[in-house]
């Protein structure tokens, strides 16, 4: 999960940097998510991260504290 949460972040940034550079007006959306039973043993780790703002669970984001 690591190495999504990064490549997504850093892609980010340089969407941002790109839109700043050219005068282009840029959201970031987290789009929503819909989550129901799964069809493995546990919480796949992307719902986590999605649901972190409500459970407090910011383990992902805590890995990541070395980036900002």
């Amino acid at each position: 999960m690591a190495v999504y949460a990064l490549s997504k972040l850093l892609t980010e940034e340089a969407a941002f940097k790109f839109a700043k550079e050219n005068g282009i007006d840029l959201v970031s959306v987290i789009t929503t998510t819909v989550a129901g039973p799964f069809f493995t043993a546990s919480v796949p780790s992307s719902v986590k991260v999605l649901l972190s703002p409500i459970t407090g669970f910011f383990f992902y984001l805590q890995c990541m504290c070395w980036l900002v």
